[in-house]
């Protein structure tokens, strides 16, 4: 009897133990939110007389007080083939990112690092820094004196370029748990190029289109940022640009209503109007709900007052971003 009566309170004991756990796991307070911020920003280079478009790019997730929570940086360097310039007609320039072992840095590096490592590097020391401090982290001669063994490349355009991404950065949202920031850019030397002749001058038009996520761990869109830049380069029949030295391209985003296209646009709408309108459709959504949306003819129905620019390539450039969130 003594025996059965112990058995009985053990049984009992454990299920009000059970019952406790339970209860508390049924009571645990989800994650609360917090608020963020995403901001990205390009910025190409005077390339003074030769035929190229150069750029570095920056993508950031802030906090509310400015402080960097995520951060990826990259560059291009689009040259075409001036001994063959029709061969570069139509060819799609990689980042320094993307090409990563391929770009060849790690053999002349002083560190022994590819470009896309110590670009790395420097974007994960931006992480817990403002961009006060990141300033005066700035050496005389545009280096970390921090990550002497991780980065060497020179850092005040990177710099820069995130000072930038951070003060673009001002619409909010909120998130719970890790926040996932991607990037994407893709940039070609268009068909429009034309090659020059004894007669004719030739010009070299770059097309550069840009984005930025932040998702959720499931893939789900936050928040979304689109650009695109047009570089138009003319040049004489030695190679040689005949553009200002001093003139840099802006970006669509950048020149806001300048750009011009609402007077031709059948809902008068501008282009950033249009393309802030597809982000925003993006927002809450994954990277195959976005690609389902964009019917044959590459506009996305549900847009249609809002926005009617051939959508494809942006949306391609969004899940690319997805794609490479981290």
């Amino acid at each position: 009897m003594k025996k059965i009566l112990a058995l009985i309170m053990i049984f009992s004991l454990c299920a009000v133990l059970f019952g406790c756990k339970s209860g508390d796991e049924q009571s645990a307070p989800p994650q609360s939110q917090k608020e963020y911020r995403l901001g990205f920003a390009v910025l190409p280079s005077k390339t003074g007389t030769e035929v190229a478009f150069k750029a570095v790019f920056a993508a950031v997730i802030t906090d509310t007080d400015g402080k960097i929570v995520k951060c990826v940086v990259d560059e291009v360097d689009a040259s075409p083939d001036m001994n063959d310039f029709s061969e570069s007609i139509g060819k799609e320039f990689p980042t320094k990112y993307a090409l990563g072992a391929d770009y060849g840095m790690a053999s002349a590096s002083p560190i022994g690092k590819e470009w896309s490592e110590q670009a790395k590097a420097f974007a994960d020391y931006c992480v817990g820094k403002t961009v006060k401090e990141l300033e005066e982290s700035l050496g005389a001669d545009g280096k970390i004196a921090d990550l002497q063994a991780s980065c060497t490349i020179y850092s005040a355009d990177l710099i820069q370029c995130v000072k930038l991404a951070c003060q673009n950065a001002t619409d909010t949202f909120t998130a719970a748990g890790e926040v996932f920031l991607g990037m994407y850019a893709y940039c070609v030397m268009s068909a429009s190029s034309v090659p020059a002749t004894a007669a004719e001058n030739g010009t070299a038009m770059f097309s550069c289109e840009m984005a930025a996520t932040a998702s959720d761990k499931d893939g789900k869109v936050y928040k979304a940022y689109i650009d695109e830049i047009e570089s138009y380069i003319a040049f004489d029949n030695d190679g040689a640009s005949l553009e200002d030295p001093d003139t840099v391209p802006v970006s669509k985003q950048t020149q806001g209503k300048a750009y011009g296209m609402a007077a031709a646009s059948p809902i008068g709408k501008e282009w950033f109007e249009q393309i802030n309108a597809l982000a925003d459709y993006c927002a809450g959504k994954t990277a195959s709900q976005i690609n389902g949306s964009v019917g044959e003819d590459g506009k996305v129905a549900d847009l249609t007052s809002s926005c009617t620019v051939h959508a494809k390539s942006y949306t391609n450039a969004v899940i690319k971003a997805l794609e490479n969130a981290k």
